[in-house]
């Protein structure tokens, strides 16, 4: 009787040891599977610590290309502001000249081609008789080439009474007027009063 309880309390042991073994199996299992997850839980922290720096990088250059891109716009703006602030001036100045230009018309003031004496000499011979084509009420007329141009040359005569405001007259008549039954003026020197 004691042999069979050493032997009941040796299966219990052995019972108890086999049910110890498997909780320390299942307690390893357990503890190495929690290792594993651990490590996998490290990774993906790891991973998405990277990925949140990546964004906060790519966050971070796209606000520089953003600040960039409107400092660019500033500066178009600006420059567009200044291009356009010098063409209304342009334009304004060209109207102001156009207006003064046809308020001087207005008032007399004739725009033509002004010729130096010495051209004139030169276009004519120096006045030369053989180059006299007529004569009339206030001076003598001359042919001449000026400017690829046959040409002739009406020249006031110092002493002709109403000769400075005939002449003016003339010019200002010339100079406006283009037909075919007219004399072109190409220009005139009014120093010394030729056409």
């Amino acid at each position: 009787r004691a042999q069979s309880k050493a032997l009941a309390h040796i299966a219990w042991m052995m019972l108890k040891l086999k049910q110890t073994m498997d909780m320390y199996s299942t307690a390893c299992k357990e503890a190495l599977s929690a290792r594993q997850q651990a490590t996998e839980l490290q990774k993906l922290r790891t991973e998405e610590e990277r990925r949140l720096e990546e964004a906060k990088s790519s966050e971070e250059a796209a606000m520089s290309i953003v600040g960039k891109e409107r400092a660019k716009a500033k500066a178009a703006l600006e420059a567009a502001k200044r291009l356009a602030e010098v063409e209304a001036k342009r334009r304004l100045t060209a109207e102001m000249k156009t207006l003064k230009e046809s308020d001087s018309f207005s008032r007399g003031f004739v725009r033509y081609r002004k010729y130096t004496v010495e051209e004139i000499e030169e276009a004519t011979s120096n006045f030369a008789e053989s180059q006299k084509v007529g004569e009339g009420g206030y001076g003598p007329v001359f042919r001449g080439f000026l400017d690829h141009t046959s040409v002739a040359v009406k020249v006031l005569r110092p002493d002709a009474a109403q000769g400075r405001s005939q002449f003016q007259k003339e010019v200002e008549v010339l100079s406006c007027i283009r037909h075919p039954n007219m004399v072109l003026l190409l220009g005139a020197c009014p120093e010394f009063g030729i056409l």
